[in-house]
């Protein structure tokens, strides 16, 4: 682009200078400004790499423990009737979605709770994205707590 400013005319050239300088400094500037070591001046920092928030500290905690695995939100709501609750009272009303317009992941949560016998076949047969759709709709997830819980077998 320089070149062709300067066959052009030099002062095309001379006004197109702090464009081209940008361009030609763009690749140094964002290679010096990701590194991620230490060493680095402060001045490509940001406040929450310089001072992290404490909910950030807290979450990159949270992420370096290795623990048991979380289990299915559909069981931890079943076991806790007040976070069920809370829940709820977060949910968008399944009212607010356009006629016409289905969620294809939702209906096929709906076909396989219908073909469930119990609590545990439902979480066997829902993929993640069903089980997300199922935690969004109000009317489903009270259908799928409606449905009894395997029995132990004794003898």
């Amino acid at each position: 682009m320089a070149a062709v400013a300067y066959g052009v005319s030099l002062p095309l050239l001379f006004w197109m200078a702090p464009v081209i300088a940008g361009l030609l400094l763009c690749l140094p500037i964002a290679m010096l400004s990701s590194r991620t070591s230490h060493s680095n001046s402060r001045l490509f920092r940001t406040p929450e790499q310089t001072n992290p928030p404490q909910v950030l500290v807290r979450a990159n905690e949270l992420m370096s423990v290795s623990g048991p695995i979380a289990a299915s939100p559909l069981i931890e709501l079943r076991k806790d009737g007040q976070l069920l609750e809370s829940h709820l009272m977060n949910v968008p009303d399944d009212g607010q979605r356009k006629r016409g317009q289905v969620d294809p992941h939702l209906a096929i949560a709906r076909a396989k709770i219908e073909d469930a016998e119990t609590f545990e076949e439902v979480l066997d047969y829902l993929t993640e994205q069903e089980t997300f759709a199922v935690l969004n709709s109000p009317i489903v997830l009270k259908s799928v707590f409606a449905i009894p819980a395997k029995q132990p077998r004794f003898g």
